[in-house]
């Protein structure tokens, strides 16, 4: 089905994918967000030229054919016998799914076995998958009801239905409570007087801002200076006189207030809970929602023009986790919610569940210790703990635990040879054999492959490992398995002298092709009866045997605005990923390439299977990507895994999740499958209010994740998050998390992007802004009489800087050159990346580090939030008791950049230090070790020396905070001003004009100009 703006009447522009099939009234009146014109000398200005032409939005239904992106499994005769699609209770839990008791069996409990069978054949699951994608669905924004759940979110989940019981007396009188808004991000003091911006798209006689607006009757004429107070009597909550908003919830006029951002990281927004649940709630790091106040129906979301999601990172590394282990594990008989500290003692027999408000009776066992005494339920760690995890009984599974199966498929051609991977992986892994996640039972392989298979099998009766050798790609040939899949800590000495030869084996390798698609096959099968997890090395385009491809990027065409070839070009990958899968087998790939290798098509491999990602373009020996790639290798051998894992949601009674972001596969409706689950993936997924939410004060969540540990035992991590009822479409706003709306916006354009194109997914982005500040703007009392004024509510003060950063990112960008590869990998880690790593893609962190030894110092060894008033050059303290120097944050524009600083850009996974011509020769010595910056070598210094000083330890120390605030390692590269590689440094410097792309502050005078256009 094609869409146009024939398809949205009496709206010109394109129509956000939150309210995209949310079955909203709008009345006929709508304003329109009409885009101005583009032109050909600059390819990222935002709109179109005419409103017919206006690209649809996110929210806009797809035609669901696309091959690199997960799909619902439906098969009927593969899930009509599964008893997480069966309305009884009586069927045991499995070892692949969340389960439950024999007395009281989950609704989700699978067999290991059954889950095993869904997949086995993935014909039958493409085939099912086909037959959905063909499936169209049907929309309508505005009014019909029955619009489709599959909006933008290209993974649709149907209705998973929801509970009747009747709302409780007790839960109608509780009272409502509001959210907790960090102190505004903005000094409001001394406003700029902002001259109107140029530019192809911009007319200067509609941009004069002038010096203040008209004041409703009551109140006396006010300035843009004064405009806080305007506001001071401004009610936000006229419909519920429970819900608590802050003083700082004044409108901020974004045009007079062009530095916006902070000079500390902003902290995210938490909801407000009530007294007695004060400290409860789940920590925002791990699950977090893009309103922190919750509307009672879904109408106000579309008012709003908000998303309504859900950002979790379940499986992330925590510090004092409670672990449970009990004979008992209460959950809700009807719903399967875990109890939580949200639930309702009615007496001490009794609990209320928060999902559904069924009674259930509390289990004697649960009231007593470990010591068989009587305690106070309150007390325990599930009633005290908005996150825990419970060792899972006997009951939870039905056959052993997966033990922990790793194979390693390595690239052996001629180009990868040359990257000098080889030698960093096998030393890598020979030093952390003994460190890998298992017990007793951990198994290991090796496959190498280039034209051809090489197996490296440790055969009982040979003292030494042996490597063979299959020329014939076509029709594989595996040996015994147990001579390929052999146990590791009896085979150690053996497979660590392998390790230790096998680089000189192929150092003089001339083989130029890949046979990559025969290595994954040959790998599949060698895991089919057990599961496990296959790392995959790939440095050039896969040329022979299954799954060969060709080249599809045109370097002449890598700064246009139409970018092509997103899509896979084959559906091998996918097809295999779907096969593992349902195997409990992921696919985690290492791209270490210096040229195309079709990321695109190869990716499919991981993302529908659990996998993950990692790129490392242009290796070489002795470069930074060497050094990253050996610090992240060592930290992918040893994090923590967990195995035949699976994630469920659960929400209070009238919500509803669909349309899932991530890698993972979609068993059912709301099932996720990990095969494999580490710490660095997140997951979102969108919500909708299906019932009107009269009687309650508040909803939650609950994110249950069944997984087997490395160890063998089968393990239920439970996350409940709490967020409380508000009335009015400005509490919404003032409640909403600038940093997951972004997130959450990013992965659904990323997701537009691969389905349809950029174009689309780009302008929905700025029409997603543009209607945000309109829809505030209109609910703010008196806004006819506020001029040409762009007013937005504090908590999103920052959200067209981010936005404006979102467009310009590797993933987004158009009209600046950029290699497809490079492209694709900034989209999947959008998608499948924690939020914390996401926004230092979208808006990277500046530092001013000339003077950080004179910056105030942040944490201290008891109370890391502490925050001392002496700086670096007070005292001479240990930075090492945990105290660092915090200089402030910069907007990332050149303007900031004085001739005499030196400035550290966190890109995330890179840190980059500028230093300038005309910094001090006295800092230049105490932090370099050079005379001046013309010391630093061509090419930069890949090191920080160490030296003996406070400045150098200071910017040391600050340096070591900020990696230990992240998983993955970042190399540092110090540049001087004139040095090659600056383009690295400036090319971040989004709030910027450039030869292909708007400033910020053109940025914001085209979002207004849009809202002066729809209002005429």
């Amino acid at each position: 089905m094609q869409f146009n703006s024939q398809n949205y009447p009496a709206y010109s522009g394109a129509v956000p994918n939150w309210y995209q099939g949310q079955g909203m009234q709008f009345p006929n009146q709508q304003p329109s967000f009409s885009s101005a014109p583009p032109t050909q000398q600059n390819p990222q200005n935002f709109g179109s030229s005419t409103t017919e032409q206006a690209a649809t939005s996110l929210g806009k239904d797809l035609n669901s054919n696309s091959l690199n992106t997960p799909q619902t499994l439906n098969s009927e005769s593969s899930l009509s016998s599964s008893p997480e699609h069966s309305a009884s209770d009586s069927s045991p839990a499995g070892s692949g799914a969340e389960g439950g008791e024999s007395e009281s069996a989950d609704s989700d409990t699978i067999s290991g076995n059954t889950a095993r069978s869904e997949h086995l054949n993935h014909q039958s699951a493409v085939s099912n998958n086909q037959r959905l994608e063909q499936q169209p669905s049907v929309m309508n924004a505005f009014s019909n009801e029955k619009a489709s759940k599959s909006v933008l979110g290209r993974r649709p989940a149907e209705n998973p239905g929801t509970h009747s019981y009747p709302t409780p007396s007790w839960q109608q009188s509780r009272l409502n409570y509001g959210y907790a808004t960090p102190n505004a991000p903005v000094n409001q003091q001394n406003p700029v007087q902002q001259q109107p911006p140029s530019g192809p798209f911009f007319n200067n006689s509609q941009t004069q801002m002038p010096a203040g607006f008209n004041q409703p009757p009551q109140a006396p004429p006010p300035y843009v200076n004064n405009m806080p107070g305007q506001f001071s009597n401004l009610s936000l909550s006229s419909e519920n006189t429970n819900f608590k908003s802050q003083a700082s919830s004044q409108p901020v006029n974004l045009l007079s207030s062009r530095h916006i951002l902070p000079s500390k990281p902003v902290e995210p927004m938490k909801p407000k809970l009530p007294d007695h649940y004060k400290g409860l709630n789940c920590d925002p790091a791990v699950f977090r929602c893009t309103l922190n106040a919750i509307p009672q129906k879904q109408d106000d979301i579309g008012k709003a023009k908000l998303p309504f999601g859900l950002l979790i990172h379940p499986f992330k590394d925590l510090q004092n986790l409670p672990v449970i282990q009990s004979p008992v594990i209460v959950r809700c008989k009807s719903c399967r919610t875990y109890i939580n500290p949200f639930v309702t003692f009615v007496d001490q027999r009794r609990w209320k569940c928060n999902m559904c408000y069924r009674a259930n009776e509390v289990p004697s066992d649960f009231t007593m210790n470990s010591n068989g005494r009587s305690e106070d339920v309150t007390k325990r760690p599930e009633i005290t703990n908005a996150t825990v995890e419970f060792i899972a009984p006997g009951d939870y599974m039905l056959r052993p635990p997966q033990a922990a199966l790793y194979l390693f498929l390595l690239d052996v051609s001629a180009q990868a040879m040359a990257t000098g991977y080889l030698d960093i992986v096998c030393n890598v892994l020979r030093s952390n054999l003994s460190n890998l996640p298992g017990d007793a039972r951990t198994k290991v392989s090796i496959i190498c492959f280039d034209s051809a298979i090489h197996y490296l099998a440790v055969l009982e009766d040979q003292e030494k490992a042996q490597l063979l050798s299959f020329p014939d790609i076509e029709d594989l040939e595996i040996p015994r398995h147990d001579d390929l899949l052999v146990n590791l800590h009896e085979n150690m000495d053996k497979i660590s002298t392998l390790l230790s030869k096998l680089p000189d084996i192929f150092r003089n390798n001339v083989q130029t092709r890949s046979a990559l698609g025969s290595a994954l096959t040959a790998g599949q099968k060698l895991l089919a009866s057990t599961g496990g997890r296959m790392t995959v090395f790939q440095s050039i385009l896969p040329s022979l045997g299954p799954g060969k491809l060709s080249s599809r990027e045109d370097p002449n065409e890598r700064a246009a605005s139409d970018v092509k070839n997103l899509k896979p070009a084959t559906d091998f990958y996918k097809s295999l990923a779907l096969t593992c899968s349902g195997n409990q087998t992921a696919i985690d790939l290492f791209a270490i390439n210096s040229q195309y290798i079709d990321l695109a098509s190869l990716s499919g491999m991981s993302r529908f299977c659990g996998g993950s990602i990692q790129t490392f373009p242009n290796l070489t020996p002795k470069s930074s990507q060497a050094e990253r790639l050996e610090k992240d290798f060592t930290r992918y051998l040893t994090r923590k895994l967990g195995f035949e894992a699976v994630l469920r949601v659960r929400c209070t009674r009238g919500l509803t999740v669909s349309d899932f972001f991530g890698n993972f596969f979609v068993r059912s409706t709301d099932l996720l499958a990990f095969p494999n689950i580490n710490p660095d993936a997140g997951v979102a997924m969108k919500v909708r209010i299906e019932e009107t939410l009269v009687s309650a004060s508040h909803v939650c969540f609950q994110a249950a994740l069944l997984y087997t540990s490395s160890k063998g035992e089968r393990r239920i991590r439970v996350h409940t998050l709490y967020i409380p009822i508000a009335n009015g479409v400005q509490d919404i706003v003032n409640s909403a998390d600038v940093q997951a709306v972004t997130c959450f916006l990013s992965q659904m354009a990323v997701d537009r992007s691969l389905d349809s194109n950029i174009s689309d997914a780009r302008e929905a982005l700025v029409n997603a802004v543009t209607d945000c500040l309109a829809a505030y703007r209109t609910s703010l009392p008196g806004h006819a009489s506020m001029g040409t004024m762009l007013i937005a509510p504090p908590s999103l003060s920052l959200f067209p800087l981010f936005v404006s950063g979102l467009l310009k990112t590797k993933a987004l960008r158009v009209g600046a050159s950029t290699k497809l590869d490079d492209r694709l990998a900034a989209m999947i880690e959008m998608l499948s990346m924690p939020i914390f790593h996401v926004m230092h893609m979208i808006y990277p962190p500046l530092y001013p580090v000339h003077n950080i030894h004179h910056q105030p110092l942040i944490g201290s060894a008891e109370n890391s939030d502490a925050t001392p008033t002496n700086s670096a050059s007070e005292s001479s303290f240990s930075f090492a008791e945990g105290r660092v120097p915090q200089p402030p944050l910069l907007q990332l524009s050149a303007e900031h950049l004085s001739r005499d600083g030196a400035y550290l850009l966190d890109k995330g996974n890179q840190m980059i230090l500028l230093v300038r011509s005309h910094v001090p020769i006295n800092w230049c010595m105490k932090v370099l070790d050079v005379a001046n910056p013309t010391g630093i070598p061509g090419g930069g210094l890949k090191f920080l020396p160490e030296l003996d000083n406070s400045v150098s330890l200071a910017l040391r120390a600050f340096i070591e905070h900020l990696l230990d605030s992240r998983p993955n390692h970042a190399p540092i590269l110090i540049i001087r001003d004139d040095d090659p590689y600056k383009a690295l440094f400036y090319e971040c410097l989004v709030d910027d004009k450039t030869e292909s792309s708007s400033s910020y502050v053109e940025f914001l005078q085209h979002i207004n100009n849009s809202i002066i256009k729809a209002k005429k």
